[in-house]
């Protein structure tokens, strides 16, 4: 179903993107994702129910009100990637971040998870200047000032969703700052069954 789902967006509809959020959506739960030409593997991660709402408590997702269309920045970013040995550079810690973040949640070290999303956010912001922008920053700026630990800007940039690490005492004034800035906040609640299917009898 991920393959198929990935086949229609970025081969049929030529929509450019990456694996990720259609194998997140289909498999739910914690997994740490790698992703090859020839070969994706899915490793579920066995966190406790604790860890969960923990994190649960600890994130906040904040819809900017800015809107992008995450398939010409990746498109962009691609070319640049292949152009640019620094930009590989860069991807490549990002991906070395990635299992630092994994062992964090795995040894329940949330705060150093959190800093983690400002390191990967100060990565992903190198990797295009179309991936931020004066509005982008100012709501970063305000949410670390208020309470956030740090986060980063999810999908392609532009805009979207910024996910924020919040210590839960924070959390009641981070919301109304963003408030007031005119985000739309929302809390986290992870999903662990995935995709489900079935059909209806009609009689």
């Amino acid at each position: 179903m991920a393959e198929l789902a990935f086949q229609a967006e970025r081969i049929t509809l030529d929509m450019a993107g990456g694996w990720q959020d259609q194998y997140a959506t289909i498999f739910g739960g914690f997994n740490f994702m790698e992703f090859s030409d020839d070969n994706n593997i899915v490793h579920p991660l066995r966190i406790s129910n604790r860890t969960k709402l923990e994190l649960e408590e600890n994130l906040l997702l904040c819809y900017t009100n800015l809107s992008h269309e995450s398939g010409n920045l990746h498109k962009k970013q691609k070319k640049t990637f292949e152009d640019n040995s620094e930009i590989q550079e860069l991807v490549h810690k990002n991906r070395e971040l990635t299992y630092k973040m994994k062992n964090h949640i795995l040894k329940n070290r949330f705060d150093s998870f959190g800093e983690a999303l400002g390191e990967a956010w100060k990565l992903k912001r190198q990797f295009s200047s179309e991936i931020t922008n004066e509005r982008l920053d100012s709501i970063y700026e305000a949410a670390t000032n208020n309470g956030a630990v740090a986060g980063k800007l999810l999908g392609a940039g532009g805009g979207g969703f910024f996910l924020f690490y919040v210590k839960p005492f924070e959390r009641n004034t981070l919301i109304s700052k963003l408030k007031d800035m005119g985000c739309s906040v929302s809390n986290i609640l992870f999903d662990d069954k995935g995709l489900q299917a079935w059909k209806v009898r009609i009689s």
